[in-house]
C-alpha cells in the first residue's frame, strides 16, 4: 500500500523543479540531433517521429522515476507505463514536424495529473534561448 502524497506546495514545487530538471536532459537529447542529424520515420498516425524523439522522451522518464518511482508515465513515443494516482504526460518533442525541418519552433512538454485533474507542468524550448 502506497502512503498518500499531500497536493501541497511543497510537493508541487518539487514536481515543477524534477520536471524542469528532466525537460533540460531532453534539451541535451535534442540539441545534439538538431545539430548532428538523424532520419525521420512515419508513425501509424503519419506523423514523423525521429531517434531524438526517442532518445529525449527516455532521458524524461530516467529524470521522473529517480524522483517519483511510484508514479504512471504516458509518453507519445512509447505510451504508458503504470498505473497510480499521479500520472506524468510527455511529449519529448512537441512540433516535430517543425524540428525535422530545422525550424526552432518546436518544444518539450511535461505535465503531472493527480486522479485526472491537471496539477502541474512544464515547456521548454531552449532554442529561444
Amino acid at each position: 500500500m502506497t502512503t498518500p502524497v499531500a497536493l501541497d506546495d511543497a510537493f508541487l514545487d518539487r514536481a515543477v523543479a524534477v520536471a524542469r530538471d528532466a525537460a533540460a536532459a531532453a534539451a541535451d537529447v535534442i540539441a545534439h540531433y538538431y545539430r548532428a542529424g538523424f532520419e525521420v520515420e512515419t508513425k501509424s498516425d503519419e506523423t514523423p517521429v525521429t531517434i531524438a524523439d526517442r532518445e529525449a522522451e527516455a532521458a524524461i522518464k530516467r529524470v521522473l522515476r529517480a524522483a517519483f518511482p511510484g508514479h504512471a508515465y504516458y509518453g507519445e513515443e512509447e505510451g504508458r507505463e503504470g498505473d497510480g494516482d499521479f500520472l506524468w504526460l510527455i511529449d519529448p518533442i512537441d512540433g516535430t514536424k517543425s524540428f525535422v525541418r530545422h525550424y526552432p519552433m518546436f518544444s518539450t512538454q511535461i505535465a503531472l495529473m493527480h486522479r485526472g485533474e491537471l496539477v502541474a507542468g512544464v515547456s521548454h524550448a531552449p532554442q529561444f534561448g
